[in-house]
């Protein structure tokens, strides 16, 4: 498990929560389909997490 996993598994189990990121800072872990195959510089992986409004994906 990630150091983020309990995070967000809370965020997506508190419905008011994840409503109150989703509205006023349009941070949305429904939303985590922004492409596969991102990665560093350096080759590692990077792991969606949440999408914004504008399309953009949130990296863990």
């Amino acid at each position: 498990m990630a150091s983020g996993d309990h995070l967000l598994e809370l965020i997506r189990s508190m419905p008011d929560i994840h409503g109150l990121l989703r509205a006023s800072f349009e941070f949305d872990v429904a939303r985590r389909d922004c492409g596969d195959g991102r990665r560093l510089a350096s080759g590692a992986p990077l792991e969606p997490i949440a999408g914004d409004f504008t399309g953009g994906a949130y990296f863990l």
